[in-house]
């Protein structure tokens, strides 16, 4: 845990980190910032499960996390959690 959050301090200090991350995957980072399941990302994103977690394992490949959780506090730390309420296009829903 020590090491998760001496990581999550060096990404907060170097500002919005970008992992190459797709915005869908965003979307979905988001959502594991707010603690839902992979059934509850795919109902919010109206998606099959499956989906769901292939976004998530991606999600953990790209980001070096090694578990959801990790990637939930990726996600609080850096304010992934607000790219739910925008489109690419910048518009808020």
């Amino acid at each position: 845990m020590n090491r998760v959050l001496r990581d999550l301090d060096e990404l907060t200090a170097l500002g919005r980190p970008d992992w190459g991350l797709t915005w869908r995957e965003q979307e979905v980072l988001g959502l594991l910032g707010r603690g839902l399941s992979n059934r509850q990302i795919a109902e919010v994103l109206v998606i099959s499960e499956h989906t769901a977690a292939n976004h998530v394992r991606s999600i953990l490949m790209k980001t070096g996390s090694s578990n959801r959780t990790q990637a939930a506090l990726l996600a609080s730390s850096t304010d992934q959690s607000e790219t739910l309420t925008r489109e690419p296009s910048g518009r808020t829903r």
